[in-house]
């Protein structure tokens, strides 16, 4: 029988378990059947350190519970915050549905009594009219007897120094007559407007155009072209003879010649048309709503410092290339380049991307007249990739589209920059009889694509000259005014693109759809002088965000048209006063002089609102819900 060593009690190596592992009540047990000193402090020391990994949770718990006490709190201080202001909306909501039926009310009311006057004023005209041919009687007679009388010799009479006596008592009434009629005009502290002698053609009211001395038109008027030769057109001054296959230079020059910059739009006719932010929004798919943005000007040290943060371009090389333009831009091969390398070599996707837009927006809606050359103040917009979105890039689009117009408009500018395809996609879009116009099979209103792809180019054979007396000739028919109506599937109509003001961009631009209301179904009325010096970009942006405010101003005078091109009676006999409807001159007339267009209706014409009361309109309803809206 072979002898068994003795062992100690406690916790053998043999049986060594991991006390880490065990409960607290097996922890317990075997401090109860261990009996050596080692064994007890190894439990000891494992129950304290559990002990406190315990207290350090409890505590956390406690900080989460207090946390998540403090956002229940701050929620339902928010939800009440939220609730009344809830209740607010619903008041004004019930203050303006009350407001509006009183206005619709009254309306219909005075448009009565306005028809009422309309007959008492045509009655005092004729009455007038009689009492001036019996008054005019002696007048005639008292005009014959005086030429009779001037015919006969007059007799001057010398006096002793031989020298013709003079009749000064009659010189000094009139200066005093004179004086007194001055007196009683000059108004004290109110200085009047000086109003320039009427151009032959139009305007006639100098006080609106006020730029029409250095206008294209008045030199068109009179013979005079931009360019001396067989091609007066402009040139399309953006991606060089690229563009030649995109846009007709002819078309653009003819509209291009009858733009206003102190109105914002084009002076047809019939009336006044521009671009709007909806005709933007469906030709382009830009989105209208969001912040302006309004870039500064960058120097050769500054573009080479923003593309070696946003383009991942070493900065020497990118000094190169913008001491090369002398200046702050890339060329567009540059950045193409740029958008290779950083896209296929370095898998750089964030700075392949902001080379990409960059490049897009320098070859469209911020086309520039150096040709192949991109702006590099655009590229902050792109610093945060996730915020693009944020900004009114429908705006932005129009915004410089409408500043090459004004430079364009000039009679010393020889060429156009900006994005003309929108606005030759634009003129197809509005006039289906001019240009030659051509489709490219796409279906825009059911595939969701942007209008504009609905057109591709197609070779005019008209020359700018041709162009003039065509224009000088459309109607009001020959307009489809609301042409985007089968596609507000894909963009439906926002109320925004009626807001009147300045938009601020690359400059400050007025933006006046006052003056196009039939672009928006709406009658068109006299519309108010166009607004002063634009405002601080604060103020701007103020009346961005309150756009409401502009847009109930303008659509509370107006209601929706009842046929196309449908206007006040009044509209035309205004506008022909204050703008130059025709570009090329007629024929002389008998005098000699140019004849000017006036619009005169007659008087036997009965217009239909003066004999009956308009009907309530249903469509004052949906006016009504959209601006609730």
């Amino acid at each position: 029988m072979e002898h068994q060593p003795k062992t100690e009690p406690g916790l053998g190596s043999t049986d060594q378990r991991n006390l880490e592992a065990m409960s607290i009540q097996e922890l317990v047990s075997v401090l109860r059947t261990a009996f050596l000193t080692e064994d007890y402090d190894r439990v000891e020391h494992v129950l304290v350190r559990r002990y406190n990994r315990l207290q350090t949770e409890i505590l956390h718990l406690q900080e989460k519970f207090e946390l998540e006490k403090l956002t229940r709190f701050q929620a339902e201080e928010d939800l009440k915050k939220k609730e009344e202001l809830c209740e607010r909306g619903k008041r004004a909501q019930n203050n303006y549905e009350t407001l509006l039926k009183e206005v619709k009310k009254t309306s219909l009311a005075e448009r009565k009594k306005n028809n009422e006057l309309v007959f008492e004023l045509r009655k005092l005209k004729k009455k007038c009219v009689d009492d001036s041919n019996v008054l005019s009687e002696p007048a005639n007679k008292r005009s014959k007897f005086a030429e009779g009388a001037s015919s006969s010799p007059v007799a001057r009479i010398r006096g002793r120094d031989g020298r013709i006596r003079r009749n000064t008592a009659n010189r000094e009434e009139f200066g005093q007559r004179q004086a007194d009629k001055a007196d009683e005009e000059v108004v004290p502290g109110v200085q009047e407007p000086v109003v320039q002698q009427n151009w032959p053609g139009g305007p006639i009211d100098t006080s609106l155009l006020t730029r029409y001395a250095d206008h294209v038109a008045r030199y068109i008027w009179f013979g005079q072209e931009r360019h001396q030769g067989p091609k007066p057109e402009l040139r399309i001054a953006s991606l060089g003879a690229k563009l030649a296959g995109w846009v007709d230079p002819q078309l653009i020059s003819a509209f291009v010649e009858r733009w206003h910059p102190e109105t914002s739009s084009f002076h047809m006719p019939f009336g006044e048309m521009t671009i709007t932010l909806d005709d933007v929004a469906c030709l382009l798919h830009l989105p209208v709503r969001g912040d302006f943005y309004t870039p500064l000007s960058v120097t050769m040290e500054e573009a080479a410092t923003l593309a070696a943060e946003l383009l991942g371009v070493p900065y020497e090389s990118a000094y190169a290339e913008t001491s090369g333009q002398r200046g702050g831009y890339f060329t567009q091969q540059w950045l193409y380049e740029c958008y290779q390398r950083q896209h296929n070599i370095y898998r750089r996707y964030d700075c392949a991307a902001r080379a990409y837009m960059l490049m897009l927006v320098g070859c469209t809606i911020f086309t520039n007249k150096s040709y192949t050359r991109v702006d590099a103040k655009w590229l902050p917009m792109f610093r945060d990739l996730s915020t693009c979105d944020k900004y009114s890039w429908g705006s932005a689009a129009l915004i410089c589209l409408y500043d090459n117009l004004n430079d364009a408009s000039m009679f010393t500018y020889k060429a156009i920059a900006g994005y003309t395809t929108l606005l030759q996609c634009w003129i197809h879009e509005y006039f289906p009889s001019l240009g030659r116009r051509a489709e490219s099979g796409l279906n825009c209103d059911e595939s969701g694509f942007p209008r504009a792809m609905r057109w591709i180019y197609k070779q005019g054979k008209m020359k700018l000259p041709n162009y003039r007396p065509v224009m000088d000739a459309l109607t009001s028919s020959d307009v489809i005014w609301c042409p985007f109506d089968s596609h507000r599937g894909s963009i439906p109509f926002d109320l925004v693109t009626c807001y009147s003001g300045y938009l601020r961009g690359c400059t400050v631009v007025r933006y006046l759809p006052e003056r196009c209301l039939r672009q928006f179904g709406f009658i068109q009325y006299i519309p108010p002088p166009p607004p002063p010096q634009a405002p601080a970009f604060v103020d701007i942006d103020t009346e961005w965000v309150d756009n409401h405010v502009s847009v109930d101003r303008i659509l509370q005078s107006t209601r929706p048209s009842t046929y196309a091109a449908e206007a006040t009676p009044d509209y035309l006999a205004w506008y022909c006063l204050v703008s130059h409807p025709r570009v090329c001159r007629p024929v002389d007339g008998p005098q000699g002089a140019p004849p000017v267009p006036k619009y005169a209706p007659l008087e036997d014409d009965l217009i239909l609102e003066d004999v009956l009361p308009v009907p309530d309109d249903p469509r004052l309803d949906a006016i009504a819900s959209a601006l609730e809206r």
